[in-house]
């Protein structure tokens, strides 16, 4: 009977073990996609920035200079410049850090900043 009890204990042990690693494995599955959508999004955004600003006769900017571009011409606002450089500042984090996770926020706010960029961008001249 004794024998019997720890056997069910050790595999209801083995079977939360198991459930956790299933968790754990799904955890990381949703960090990649976050990773793969995070970049993905910002090489987007940052090729809507430079190619706001350069032509075939100009050489290709840093990023935070095409956004310094963008807002000394006035096509973005300070706000928006801001938002900018927070995404990029966050990305070399990111790149260059040693913990690469990207949160839930700054995910959907680097898509909410690529649509208004799109939307500044692609609106016509007065």
């Amino acid at each position: 009977m004794v024998l019997q009890r720890t056997s069910d204990i050790i595999r209801s042990k083995m079977d939360t073990s198991d459930q956790l690693t299933i968790e754990e494995e799904k955890d990381v599955a949703l960090e990649s996609k976050s990773i793969k959508d995070y970049f993905s999004d910002f090489y987007k955004l940052e090729q809507i920035i430079k190619s706001s600003v350069e032509s075939p006769y100009q050489h290709n900017y840093p990023l935070y200079k095409a956004i310094d571009i963008l807002y000394k011409s006035g096509t973005i606002d300070y706000g928006l410049t801001q938002e900018l450089n927070a995404i990029r500042k966050y990305r070399n984090s990111v790149v260059h850090g040693s913990n690469p996770i990207i949160s839930k926020h700054a995910l959907e706010n680097l898509k909410k900043v690529k649509s208004i960029l799109e939307n500044y961008i692609d609106k016509p001249a007065d």
